[in-house]
């Protein structure tokens, strides 16, 4: 009865070993796979940084943004939201677009409260809707300017028809 007893016990533990021993072989693969899948968003990302510094930018953001499907609230999600308003702001960039670069910052420093990103992204924000604001002001100084160019354009004309009269009045005397 005794050896009975001891066998149960021994085939209890080992049930329960085999059952830890499954779980964390699960929970290891899920958590090498999460390893693996942002080890492979960062090349991404690496990838998009160096297709912007050829000037491509067009397949830079198509990296960044399969990036950002993979990783919509994780790192590196954070980053690849982050790289994409710097290339949409950068002057080299032919189809700049501050207006959607303002939008990456705001949703990175939104959907990534702990990103070490997020300050960053709110200077990017705030530098942004300041150039915004002084190319609104430089188009409007340039409308001003080129009435102004108009008037002086009018009265040289003015003055030179009156230079004409005077010259016909002379020679008439």
């Amino acid at each position: 009865m005794g050896e009975e007893r001891e066998t149960k016990g021994k085939h209890l533990l080992l049930y329960g070993a085999s059952l830890l021993v499954i779980f964390l072989s699960v929970a290891g693969c899920a958590a090498a796979l999460n390893l693996q899948n942002k080890w492979q968003g960062h090349k991404r990302i690496d990838l998009a940084e160096n297709l912007a510094g050829r000037g491509d930018y067009d397949q830079a953001l198509n990296e960044d943004e399969a990036v950002i499907r993979l990783f919509p609230g994780d790192s590196p999600g954070d980053r690849a939201l982050f790289h994409m308003g710097i290339i949409l702001a950068h002057p080299e960039n032919p189809k700049k677009n501050y207006k959607k670069a303002i939008e990456s910052f705001q949703q990175l420093a939104g959907n990534f409260p702990g990103s070490a990103l997020r300050e960053e992204a709110r200077v990017w924000t705030g530098v942004i809707k300041e150039l915004i604001r002084y190319e609104e002001k430089v188009k409007e100084l340039e409308g001003t300017v080129s009435a102004y160019k108009k008037q002086v354009h009018t009265m040289k004309e003015i003055d030179i028809g009156i230079e004409e009269k005077k010259r016909e009045d002379l020679l008439r005397k």
